[in-house]
């Protein structure tokens, strides 16, 4: 057997035969570095070393996996992807040539919200529903500037006990609320 087998993929192999936190995948990868042919008696030797032991029609069947193994590698090796070929990061479902019809544009519908008077302390504010906290915002009560400022005061005085928070971003907080009311002001 060639050494077209990549290090990982051979440890890969043993472990799905459930042999990863044994001796022996490192011990017969060294042999396969060191030039040696892995056959029946190469894993036979290995076992020795690492303390386990397989019967005669179990290191077939090791063998076999492994020639396997070496040839879908290979075959994968033989494929040529040029540069212009993106790498697979992003998951479609659809098959080849299917689209998927785009949704027609539908008015919002709102949630029947009982009006609610605002003393102008965001605080009384913090347990209420979000359907609530927008139909305040739309109805200009209140503004995304006020809430988040109130919900960013909050997060900093019950963090400490809470624990609640990894990375605080006010910063983007506060762009997305001066946003947000920009479009307000705009109608939208």
């Amino acid at each position: 057997m060639s050494t077209t087998l990549d290090r990982r993929s051979f440890m890969g192999y043993f472990a799905g035969a459930g042999l990863s936190s044994t001796l022996f995948p490192g011990v017969l990868w060294a042999k396969l570095v060191a030039g040696a042919d892995i056959t029946v008696e190469t894993i036979a030797s290995a076992e020795e070393v690492a303390g386990v032991h397989f019967d005669p029609v179990e290191r077939e069947l090791m063998l076999d996996g492994l020639k396997q193994q070496e040839q879908r590698i290979e075959a994968l090796h033989k494929v040529s992807l040029p540069n212009s070929v993106s790498p697979a990061i992003v998951f479609d479902p659809r098959p080849p040539g299917k689209k998927i019809p785009e949704a027609t544009h539908r008015p919002m519908v709102r949630s029947k919200v009982a009006h609610r008077a605002f003393g102008g302390d965001a605080e009384e504010l913090a347990f209420l529903p979000v359907t609530e906290l927008s139909e305040l915002v739309r109805r200009r009560r209140v503004t995304s500037l006020q809430l988040t400022q109130m919900y960013l005061a909050r997060l900093k005085r019950y963090d400490p006990v809470l624990k609640c928070v990894i990375t605080l971003t006010e910063d983007r907080a506060f762009d997305g609320a001066h946003a947000a009311d920009a479009e307000i002001r705009r109608g939208r």
